[in-house]
């Protein structure tokens, strides 16, 4: 009797290392490509959505609200109106008008009262900012306001140019050891005495 003998059959290589090696599938580095390709589609919808969403807020934006992402004096007040935007300046203004502005120099101190120089808040000028902050911005602009990025505006304030300068001027020799002198002339009577220049040191009032 004639017996066949058997065929080994093909064995895999091994890895001796991470065991049996196997080739990539054909279609893998395809499947990938249409994954991305699927991702990409979905990303740029999304990014289309967003940029009609924005175009029609700002078709639709109230000029006499304030817009997303705006803050003033460091507190936001995004999408608040006119009358809003009032109240917190009044609460704004009796607020800072009691707060002291305190100057300090080499360890003196002397403090200067908001409402003794005339202090207040221009809130015309305040509100044209606020309403007028942030129209027409760019769609990566207005992306980054409603994601948290936000534009902060100072207060438009006002005091009393002369009442501010006469005060400096009676608190500069309690917070100064060698104030400036000027040169100048005064007179007793009818006499001319001339008072030497002196460098020293003088609160910077551009500065204020």
């Amino acid at each position: 009797m004639h017996l066949d003998s058997e065929q080994p059959a093909d064995v895999e290589p091994e890895d001796s290392v991470f065991g049996k090696s196997q080739a990539p599938a054909p279609g893998s580095l395809v499947g990938r490509l249409v994954r991305f390709e699927r991702l990409l589609i979905v990303v740029s919808f999304l990014l289309l959505v967003a940029g009609v969403a924005l175009f029609v807020m700002e078709s639709a934006a109230d000029p006499s609200h304030v817009e997303a992402g705006i803050d003033l004096d460091g507190a936001d007040v995004s999408g608040l109106d006119e009358p809003e935007l009032r109240a917190v300046l009044d609460e704004l203004e009796t607020k800072l008008a009691h707060r002291p502005i305190r100057l300090v120099h080499a360890g003196r101190e002397v403090a200067l009262e908001p409402e003794s120089i005339g202090f207040g808040i221009d809130r015309e000028a305040t509100l044209r900012a606020l309403l007028g902050a942030g129209r027409g911005r760019s769609f990566l602009q207005r992306l980054r306001g409603l994601v948290g990025h936000h534009v902060n505006l100072p207060l438009v304030i006002h005091v009393d140019a002369d009442v501010l300068r006469d005060q400096l001027d009676a608190l500069e020799p309690q917070l100064v050891k060698d104030p400036a002198v000027a040169g100048a002339v005064r007179f007793e009577g009818t006499k001319p005495i001339g008072i030497e220049p002196k460098p020293g040191t003088r609160i910077q009032r551009e500065a204020l």
